[in-house]
């Protein structure tokens, strides 16, 4: 698979908490992960985002884990 490759993961609603209890998990370890990975993270979640939201999205993510990760 090329890096345009990647596609969007598809759940249920059923399956919305694992998402979350995912992304929780990232969020705990962010200042464990390496730069690289974090910008392709960031890079894979604005992915997701409608074109016209993407620059809010990354102030709203750069606030939110900044916010939840201090002192970790």
């Amino acid at each position: 698979m090329g890096a345009g490759d990647q596609k969007l993961v598809i759940y249920f609603e059923a399956e919305e908490h694992i998402v979350r209890r995912l992304g929780a998990a990232v969020i705990s370890c962010w200042g464990d992960i390496p730069r690289p990975l974090r910008a392709k993270l960031v890079e894979r979640a604005t992915r997701v985002l409608e074109a016209d939201e993407t620059g809010t999205f990354e102030r709203q993510l750069e606030t939110f884990v900044r916010e939840h990760t201090t002192g970790r």
